[in-house]
């Protein structure tokens, strides 16, 4: 079959917003055959194959064939290709809308975090308020105060140390350990944490004790790995040390600190006012 010479060009209508297709015109001679076949696809114009000849020249039946072929394979790479572009827009929608679930879902994760670890602080401090406004007696009081802590927080070892009244060495009165018995002491040169807390009076923490051998443990504990003492003092008076170890490290995150500040506030406020209870006490059986 002898192949007529002619110049085929595709127009295509531009279908995907994503991109834009811009070309140069070159000039041509002067067209003298020409032929134009549709791109169509699901009833749908995508474009145009457009057939010219720079002679007079009519197109035969096997080159209109081979034209129509050539386009329904044209139409169906366009489709493809369209179809591509909107998959991968949508893709990209619903990635996006993924994340911005996922944000939203976090957020209130946190949220309720928040909202449950607030509950906790105010469950904890109304628990230890009701215990100090109904008992004065310190032997009675201070036990309940650190079960309580213990079964809010779940901490490794809660105790209360108390200092004597020559003030040379801390007691301890009341631990969550039942296996610790009470009178343990720790003379003002001991160099843990507790010691530290009652002689700064200010609030200590160490969140990685193995990594930190500045601090000597407590006697008949094994090694903690967090541990924070407050001092229970009310104005100047450190009156004694509320200590807390886990065997966890960094078991103690802000709000936990902040809600046993609470505690230790309230704890040297009972001291305080069984103290003066008991000075009370005496001076009406002195009288």
């Amino acid at each position: 079959m002898k192949i007529r010479s002619f110049t085929i060009s595709l127009l295509v209508s531009i279908l995907f917003s994503m991109n834009m297709i811009s070309c140069n015109a070159t000039p041509v001679p002067p067209t003298r055959s020409w032929m134009g076949v549709p791109l169509i696809q699901n009833e749908q114009i995508l474009g145009m194959l457009s057939i010219s000849r720079l002679t007079v020249a009519p197109f035969t039946p096997d080159e209109v064939e081979s034209s129509a072929t050539f386009a329904g394979q044209a139409a169906i790479a366009l489709g493809n290709a369209h179809l591509f572009a909107e998959t991968h827009k949508f893709n990209m929608q619903l990635e996006e809308q993924s994340k911005r679930l996922q944000t939203a879902v976090d957020d209130l994760n946190h949220a309720n975090l928040t909202l449950i670890r607030r509950t906790r602080q105010l469950e904890t401090s109304n628990q230890i308020g009701q215990q100090i406004t109904s008992i004065l007696e310190i032997k009675q009081l201070l036990p309940k105060v650190i079960h309580i802590i213990q079964s809010q927080f779940n901490y490794s070892w809660v105790s209360i140390w108390l200092m004597n009244e020559s003030r040379d060495m801390l007691i301890l009165e009341t631990c969550t350990n039942s296996y610790i018995g009470q009178g343990i002491v720790l003379k003002t040169d001991h160099k843990g944490i507790t010691m530290k807390a009652y002689c700064t009076g200010e609030m200590v923490y160490v969140d990685n004790l193995a990594k930190n051998n500045t601090f000597a443990p407590t006697p008949g504990l094994s090694l903690a790995f967090s541990e924070i003492s407050y001092p229970l003092k009310f104005q100047k008076d450190v009156m004694g040390i509320l200590d807390i170890q886990s065997e966890r490290m960094n078991a103690f995150n802000p709000e936990d600190i902040s809600v046993l500040q609470t505690v230790a506030s309230q704890l040297a406020i009972a001291l305080r006012n069984a103290k003066l209870h008991s000075d009370f006490t005496q001076l009406n059986k002195a009288l």
